[in-house]
Order: structure tokens, then sequence, then C-alpha cells
């Protein structure tokens, strides 16, 4: 018995995904999509020295979670600090005492929701909770990806044109500054930013789950 049997072993395979992310995608009759499981985080308050309007220059959220590569940071605020962001930093309990934080604002943990609102890009690890969230907020995703999972998801993301990945071990500030400037440029990534945003706000978790377990 492989890893794959042990996974779909079940009377149903239930996938935390959104079917407008992977149109084609072949599905046995008992494997079924029942949409993101977004993580609102609203117990973290908004970090009290943080501005809660920025203007003047675009707004970046950048947070590595809990198995992002926070080595990639430094090349991220530089990349972005070059493009006149303004930067929100969740440092997820990290030192941020060596890094140059010039335009950026850091606390231990973030609000999700309240940066989102805020943002108009954001630079995760390209795992499934925080790039479904952006997509809520029809938010572009630049994913600095390690682990397999994320690799796969950010391919995904890559093709929908929702986002841009980009290896971890291939970072500089250069390509960073290149996947922010294609994103933020192409008509196509708008549209499907849109479309994706409206797709999570309409899909019926409840009742999907509701026939499926019922």
């Amino acid at each position: 018995t492989s890893l794959s049997d042990f996974y779909q072993a079940g009377d149903h395979a239930l996938f935390a995904d959104l079917p407008d992310l992977y149109p084609n995608a072949y599905l046995e009759s008992h494997h079924h999509f029942i949409g993101p499981i977004i993580w609102h985080n609203s117990q973290t308050p908004w970090p009290e020295h943080w501005p809660h309007v920025f203007e003047g220059k675009p707004v970046a959220y950048v947070t590595m979670g809990s198995t992002g590569l926070y080595s990639a940071v430094p090349k991220v605020l530089d990349g972005l600090r070059s493009l006149g962001y303004h930067i929100l930093l969740s440092s997820f309990g990290g030192d941020c005492g060596h890094l140059d934080l010039r335009d950026t604002w850091t606390a231990p943990f973030v609000p999700g929701d309240e940066a989102l609102k805020r943002a108009d890009l954001i630079v995760c690890n390209g795992g499934t909770g925080t790039t479904y969230h952006a997509l809520s907020h029809g938010i572009p995703i630049v994913a600095i990806t390690q682990n397999m999972d994320q690799c796969l998801h950010a391919s995904q993301l890559t093709r929908q044109s929702v986002g841009q990945r980009i290896y971890a071990d291939q970072l500089s500030s250069y390509r960073l500054i290149d996947a922010v400037t294609s994103l933020k440029h192409s008509a196509q990534t708008q549209d499907n930013l849109g479309k994706m945003k409206t797709a999570i706000a309409s899909f019926d978790q409840k009742t999907t789950l509701a026939r499926l377990l019922g």
C-alpha cells in the first residue's frame, strides 16, 4: 500500500481546494473539492505601533508562516523596497534586529484579514492557507516555495496567473522584482484574481459537506 493509497482509502477523498483553481483536474467519482479552509485570525489585534492607513505607496504583506524560509526575508525586503512598497512583516516571533527595516513595520503575529484589506500584494511560502486567504481578498501572490506541497500549489497559482512562484534556493531581489512587476502589469492577473475572489465567496461549503457526510 502506497502513501497515495492511504490518503485515498476512505469512502470519500475531500480536497480543501477551489475547483476554479484546478479547472483541468480529473477526479474519481469519490473525489470532491470542498473549497478552501481559511483561518481569519481575528483574535490577534492590529499592532499598536502600526498605522491604520498607509498612503503614498503600495503595501506588501510579507509572511513566511511556520514553514517558510526566513533567510529569504532580507532579499524580499530589498526587492519590495526598491519597488517603492510599504512593507508589513510578520516575523512569527523571529529576531528582526539584523534586518534593514526602512519602510517596514514588523510584529511577531499579524491579523491576516486586516493586513490583506490594506495590501496590494502578498509574499509568502506558497501554502494553501495563506494563498487562499489572499485570493479571497483578490490579492496577487509571490510564493517563495521550499516544501513539495508549496511548490505544487504555487505552480498552479502561476498557471492560473494569480501568482508567481520562486523556488527558495533561486530567490534574488531581481527575481522578486520581476515577479511583482509581471503580476502588477498583467490584465489577465487582475481579471483572474477577481474571478477567484468571487468563486471563494460563492462556494457553499456547508451544503457540500452536508451532502457528502450526511
